[in-house]
């Protein structure tokens, strides 16, 4: 008896509709189940203009800088307060931070509303509900709300939530689900319509027409990778920058981590460029010292905005006389003298030639430009980064196809804009830093494992071994890997032979594992070693702590751990501003999305060959000798060459084996830290299969890197502007009063 031929269970048009629209409510009902929104609102006055903070915590007790939303209260008024949680985490603790000092705060009814209910606390149950009181004194009614009346630096209190806001009803569930199945049904309905009136084969000619254009892409980036590459620089770095000079204007004086010592050094190698002085370090015009005076108060624990106050100072400081070369220079008492070349003179060639050609500059103009000078100099080096990126010479190409060498050159040309529009990034490379040079270096550095410039790989390398020899000698660890790297593949350019290859990968991996020892010959002899080695080297004593560390460092980045270091992340302002979760989680989709792209591709070819094994082809062409050296210098000693020089970096601001690295702040990571996005870029670029795959996955990765660039860059603005203006009138008036306003 003939058996029936199967058919599919979505053969009709009707099952597809109703598939689809069973599909669309899972869909919906698992991104309600982990998207839990929540609103809090009040009204408030202060005794003074205060920050007011809330935070939400899944666990009792487990608030996190980054889980919180700020507000500014006003002193002559009562404010509307609205807070916006759009999370996706649950929550079931609230805690209150009615102000971040000791005044006295009143608040009226207070309203939380979830995506399943909304609680209603008046003053008197307010009072009720409040637990864990901590710096306020007891609570009284009055007349407009409930009075806190602040005892201390850190006022606070906690909400009892009702589980109603986040458990919801069957019925609710229900009623949350159905405009999802209706509308997944309808529009799959509206497409199956126009599919039978359009024809089918308009369709697939459609779809043929859009896979002929991902093609083309695909091809573009496989043949033509220089012009790719130049085009994406061309076109993210001019936009980078635009936003970078706007923040440093927006950042009021003196507010970047060590801003106040660091502005003196720079001032020396200016003084001698500018107006042909002698330059002595922490010697600066008095005009400087008042605005440090006045806006220094806005930092840390103060958390003062800006107020009309500031603004009239600036403005009195700009109608003083200009400086000339014989304006008396005032000594500052914090200093950081020393060989700080790139901060004494590569920062300041801007402000130079801006005081030079328009001598009527007032002197209080010198704090913005300086910044803007360092810059300048950062993205000179991220477009030379660039050149080398389009320009230069694969040094993979043996052991990778004109093709992969393409997808390589555009997934680190990705990373690299990713990299450098990271808030903390954004942040640090537009206030004055004494390493803000060290961040491009260190990219390059990376860069330079995979492409050699003849012209510009050696100048930038001998200048990465100066400064960081002078200054940043746990950097030293990834420069020195990459010169036995370049030793070898000069070696085995010369004479082809894999020894050359595995030489620095053998002296990479022995070195590091002998850490210890060699630690002990360096602290031994110190005195001779041409660069300043930390007071103490833990790992030398303790060899089990050196290991312990090192595969910390490791973890944290092959992790992606460092994203939720926020002191390396988002920490913005004198340390003292924290970026929301929002930040952290768009940067954490980029990862996962990769991740889950990389992940499908791979599987997808690793399929494919073990079906093609199956049926008998053509052997492939062996593989040039090397190959297995070459990896495990790109994947294994690269990563273990900056774990080391974090390691170093985290000895450096310890004092003994117990008190490892208690000042390291994740700022000092910029540099080094790059390699895991370069990695997940090329990772995800490398495993497509095929032009059209190819043109496909850079279209979607490009897209969401941008969306997830735009969306941090404007949380960064938002974040900075409610930490330091009260207004925007009084943000605009700041702004005037800047060079070019």
């Amino acid at each position: 008896m003939a058996r029936k031929p199967r058919v599919s269970v979505l053969a009709t048009a009707p099952r597809r509709v109703v598939a689809v629209a069973l599909a669309a409510a899972l869909l919906w009902w698992a991104f309600i189940s982990i998207h839990q929104p929540l609103t809090i609102r009040f009204d408030a006055r202060s005794a003074e203009m205060a920050m007011a903070e809330a935070f939400v915590a899944e666990q009792p007790g487990q608030y996190v800088a980054e889980r919180s939303r700020q507000a500014r209260l006003d002193a002559s008024r009562t404010v509307g307060v609205s807070l916006d949680f759009n999370v996706f985490y649950s929550w079931r603790e609230l805690r209150l931070d009615p102000a971040k000092r000791a005044i006295d705060v009143i608040i009226g009814r207070v309203e939380l509303e979830s995506r399943w209910n909304t609680q209603s606390l008046e003053p008197a149950r307010l009072l009720e509900s409040m637990s864990g009181r901590h710096d306020i004194g007891p609570p009284r009614l009055v007349g407009e709300g409930l009075l806190l009346p602040g005892t201390g630096r850190d006022p606070q209190f906690r909400i009892a939530i009702e589980p109603a806001l986040f458990k919801p009803a069957p019925l609710q569930k229900a009623l949350a689900v159905l405009p999802a199945l209706l509308l997944g049904g309808l529009l799959w309905g509206l497409f199956e319509l126009a599919a039978r009136w359009a024809g089918r084969q308009r369709v697939i000619a459609v779809g043929q027409r859009l896979g002929g254009l991902l093609a083309a892409i695909g091809t573009l980036i496989e043949n033509r990778p220089q012009q790719v590459v130049g085009i994406l620089g061309l076109v993210a770095l001019p936009l980078l920058l635009a936003f970078q000079l706007e923040l440093a204007r927006m950042v009021p004086f003196y507010q970047g981590p060590d801003e106040e010592a660091q502005i003196p050094v720079a001032f020396a190698g200016f003084h001698q460029m500018a107006f042909d002085g002698e330059g002595r370090c922490a010697h600066i015009w008095e005009d400087l010292v008042v605005a440090r005076d006045d806006y220094m108060p806005l930092a840390r624990r103060h958390r003062l905005p800006v107020t009309q106050a500031h603004v009239d100072v600036l403005e009195r400081l700009r109608e003083n006389a200009p400086p000339t070369a014989e304006t008396p220079l005032q000594r500052v008492s914090r200093q950081t003298c020393g060989d700080k070349y790139a901060l004494t003179y590569l920062y300041n060639p801007l402000p130079a030639l801006w005081f030079r050609a328009n001598p009527d500059t007032p002197a209080v103009d010198y704090l913005t430009l300086v910044r803007h000078g360092q810059t300048l100099l950062t993205y000179f080096l991220y477009g030379v980064l660039f050149w080398v990126l389009a320009r230069g010479q694969s040094l993979l190409r043996p052991w990778l196809s004109e093709a992969g060498d393409g997808r390589l050159r555009l997934g680190l040309g990705v990373s690299l804009v990713v990299y450098a529009a990271m808030p903390q990034m954004l942040f640090m490379t537009s206030v004055v830093n004494d390493s803000g040079y060290a961040v491009p270096i260190g990219m390059f550095l990376l860069v330079s494992f995979f492409y050699w410039h003849r012209l510009v790989t050696p100048v930038l390398l001998a200048l990465a071994l100066f400064l960081f020899a002078n200054d940043l000698v746990a950097y030293l660890a990834v420069a020195g890997v990459l010169l036995l790297w370049l030793t070898g593949r000069g070696l085995y350019q010369w004479r082809p032979h894999p020894l050359w290859l595995w030489l620095p990968v053998v002296i990479t991996l022995g070195g590091i594992a002998a850490g210890p020892v060699l630690l002990q010959l360096m602290d031994a002899y110190r005195h001779v070693i041409p660069f300043r080695l930390p007071g103490t080297l833990a790992g030398a004593e303790y060899p089990g702590l050196y290991y312990m560390h090192l595969l910390e460092m490791l973890h944290l980045n092959v992790s992606f751990g460092l994203l939720d270091y926020n002191s390396f992340f988002g920490v913005l302002g004198q340390l003292d501003t924290v970026m929301p979760e929002r930040a952290v989680i768009a940067y954490k989709s980029w990862v996962f999305g990769g991740l889950l792209v990389a992940g499908v591709a791979m599987a997808v070819r690793l399929w494919r060959r073990l079906w093609s094994a199956r049926t008998p082809t053509v052997a492939e062409t062996s593989a040039p000798v090397g190959r297995l050296a070459v990896l495990a210098m790109v994947a294994v000693c690269v990563p273990l060459a900056v774990a080391l020089a974090a390691y170093g970096i985290y000895n450096a601001h310890g004092s003994g084996p117990n008190d490892w690295g208690p000042g390291v702040q994740g700022r000092y990571f910029l540099p080094i830290f790059l390699f895991p996005f370069s990695f997940l870029a090329i990772a995800t670029l490398l495993a497509a299969r095929g032009v059209r795959m190819v043109g496909l996955i850079a279209v979607v990765f490009i897209t969401v890197s941008a969306g997830v660039i735009l969306y941090t860059a404007g949380l960064v603005h938002e974040t900075l502007m409610l930490r330091y203006y009260a207004s925007n009138e009084i943000f605009e008036a700041y702004r005037a009063l800047l060079p070019g306003g």
